[in-house]
């Protein structure tokens, strides 16, 4: 991945020819089932640099003839559509989408949270019903928690720029499902940092103010 990443820096080469090897090796690192041979390694950080891999290549590559940024999204989509596809593979998709930005996010993602929210819950709330081994229900709920909060990571901040909802989390469970509870939750705390930090900025700005009027009484 990082010689690929080499590669695509380098000015004086032009990938266009090898894209079709170059971009399903890629797209694979991301939505692949299994990278590694424990489910407690840190193959996140893998599918995260696939997914940035991916609209790098798209941005630099993609025109109205291969319609390629189109082609990902809709292999993105596939997993999402699914609800049978293992979670590290609905992680590859929901961060693959993400690195597109945030209209393609809400055109793309938002219809399939629900979904999502659904075999999340089942695996938070309805454990007594599961009957896998100990050591699979930790590995469902460790990918069920990078599931959630990179939706929380995409979504929450979109949110809160679209508008204040003071109703208790309500609309957006009934958008989101279960996961709308922790979206509310998540949007409140960026409210929080954002107050935080402008009264931050008005402490600061007063503080110069101040000192530049000690420092002009004293001349």
């Amino acid at each position: 991945m990082r010689m690929t990443k080499s590669l695509l820096s380098n000015p004086h080469l032009n990938l266009l020819d090898q894209l079709h090897i170059i971009l399903p090796a890629i797209l694979s690192c991301g939505l692949t089932r299994k990278t590694s041979k424990y489910y407690y390694d840190n193959h996140w950080t893998l599918r995260d640099f696939s997914a940035y891999m991916a609209v790098t290549i798209c941005q630099k590559f993609s025109n109205s003839l291969n319609n390629l940024t189109n082609r990902v999204i809709f292999l993105y989509l596939r997993p999402l559509k699914s609800y049978n596809c293992p979670l590290t593979t609905i992680y590859g998709a929901v961060k693959g989408i993400a690195a597109f930005g945030e209209d393609t996010v809400k055109i793309f993602l938002f219809p399939y949270i629900n979904n999502i929210s659904k075999r999340i819950f089942m695996i938070f709330e309805r454990r007594q019903y599961n009957f896998h081994s100990e050591e699979k229900i930790k590995q469902q709920i460790i990918e069920a928690k990078h599931v959630r909060d990179a939706i929380l990571c995409t979504v929450a901040p979109i949110l809160y720029k679209a508008k204040n909802i003071t109703d208790g989390g309500i609309m957006y469970m009934q958008m989101f499902g279960y996961l709308g509870r922790f979206l509310y939750a998540e949007v409140k705390n960026l409210e929080k940092m954002d107050l935080e930090r402008k009264k931050f900025e008005q402490i600061k700005a007063a503080s110069k103010i101040y000192v530049y009027k000690e420092c002009k009484g004293n001349h």
